[in-house]
């Protein structure tokens, strides 16, 4: 089972299916079918299992349709950018990344 820490912030958009994806920077190893357990970052025992149903690999930032970054809860790229620097403070547009959709 594969597992993806979500921001306290961002758990309850799981828990009510409204979010359903998650981009990470790098190049990920998940597949589609993977059992996922999602799990709130600041409390270890609050977790979701999912499987997944997609992925897709970018080998950069600026390569992902706008819609999956809608659909991640940005509202354009420039958004995108300054909101996933509070994880990754080194983000850039030629960060490769990889977005991981589950049911």
């Amino acid at each position: 089972m594969r597992e993806l820490l979500i921001a306290a912030d961002l758990f309850p958009a799981v828990a009510n299916n409204t979010k359903k994806i998650t981009i990470r920077e790098g190049m990920r190893e998940f597949n589609p079918g993977d059992d996922l357990r999602i799990r709130n970052a600041d409390a270890e025992l609050q977790f979701l299992l999912r499987k997944v149903s997609e992925v897709h690999k970018y080998r950069s930032v600026g390569m992902v349709p706008l819609g999956m970054l809608v659909e991640d809860g940005f509202s354009d790229r420039i958004d995108f950018y300054e909101k996933m620097k509070r994880f990754y403070p080194n983000f850039s547009a030629a960060t490769p990344v990889t977005v991981i959709c589950w049911d």
